[in-house]
């Protein structure tokens, strides 16, 4: 029902799932993710901690709480939980996505890089030959880039113009080799 937009009615659908069986993990997490798509975060949450209680070790349960707290304010909160579901599922390229998201919110620049390496890495080994290519040619950009950034002749020709972006600002030029 959620997927067809019809949020009220997967919300009225999974609480009578967990009416009918009050252990039911999967209907409490449908039910947050519900929540969560609707905007009423403080109700998600709860829904994620009554899944972690019937299954602490519920990676899914830890990301929708992580997301849930990250959309409610509690970037603290969402980076814990994030860790939590690392911790839990440590092959886990969306786990360690997630966290490394969380992480350059909370400006920790180096422990952002150090997740997204991680989750490409991941990527590469399962993904097979096609995704190292990717990988390689978006590194490879990136460091053509740094290299010219040096040559000041090439920045004031192809820089001109361009927007002073939230990106420049705070990753590139802040971080210059």
């Amino acid at each position: 029902l959620a997927s067809l937009g019809d949020y009220d009615g997967a919300v009225r659908a999974n609480a009578r799932a967990i009416e009918l069986d009050p252990d039911n993990v999967r209907a409490y997490l449908n039910l947050g993710a519900t929540l969560g798509r609707k905007g009423d975060y403080a109700t998600a949450i709860g829904a994620y901690r009554k899944a972690l209680q019937l299954n602490p070790k519920s990676v899914s349960a830890h990301l929708g709480l992580g997301a849930a707290l990250g959309k409610a304010g509690d970037l603290k909160g969402q980076i814990e939980q994030f860790r939590l579901a690392v911790a839990l599922a440590p092959e886990s390229d969306s786990a360690h996505g997630k966290l490394g998201v969380a992480l350059g919110k909370s400006g920790d620049w180096q422990g952002a890089i150090r997740e997204g390496t991680i989750t490409n890495w991941i990527r590469l080994r399962e993904s097979g030959p096609g995704y190292l290519q990717m990988f390689v040619s978006v590194w490879g950009g990136v460091f053509l880039y740094v290299k010219e950034s040096y040559n000041r002749e090439t920045m004031e020709r192809y820089g001109h113009g361009t927007p002073d972006d939230w990106l420049e600002r705070n990753v590139y030029t802040r971080y210059t080799l």
